[in-house]
């Protein structure tokens, strides 16, 4: 999109411009993975809410969530990328971020939802049935157990 979207002939992609879109990208997967299950944890417990409901809810809501934060780092990286030029960061957020906060956070909410939110839901779905799938009965003893049986006889 940098390119699509720039001006004049693509160029090469700023080291600073890659950190950022890095940094968007660990905050976008740290949100879709690793937060439901805290977020969730607090829906159970300070709202009362059925871990079913908290789970779905922290699911949807955590990456959808954090593009309100990784919008202004990614559309940094796109300023810095499209505008190479010594430019303050104010007046970059003005000219640059400002102006498109709104539809870009709406864009990538609009992005996110069905792979990490409805995706992740259905994901866990799917992996919980696996598992129960492939766990089959569960053993009345440890062979350690049955061993230590055994000796004591």
């Amino acid at each position: 999109l940098a390119r699509m979207f720039g001006k004049g002939p693509a160029a090469a992609v700023p080291l600073l411009s890659l950190a950022l879109f890095t940094t968007r990208d660990c905050a976008t997967i740290g949100a879709s993975f690793n937060l439901p299950s805290k977020i969730s944890a607090y829906l159970q417990e300070g709202w009362g809410t059925t871990k079913s409901t908290a789970d779905n809810l922290a699911q949807l809501l955590c990456p959808m969530g954090v593009q309100f934060f990784s919008t202004p780092i990614h559309l940094l990286g796109l300023s810095l990328y499209n505008n190479s030029a010594r430019v303050a960061l104010g007046q970059r957020i003005a000219q640059d971020i400002a102006p498109i906060y709104a539809q870009a956070t709406i864009g990538r909410v609009c992005r996110v939802a069905p792979a990490f939110g409805f995706g992740g839901i259905g994901n866990r779905g799917l992996r919980n049935e696996f598992r129960a799938f492939t766990a089959g009965p569960t053993p009345k003893a440890t062979t350690t157990e049955v061993a230590a049986e055994a000796l004591a006889k």
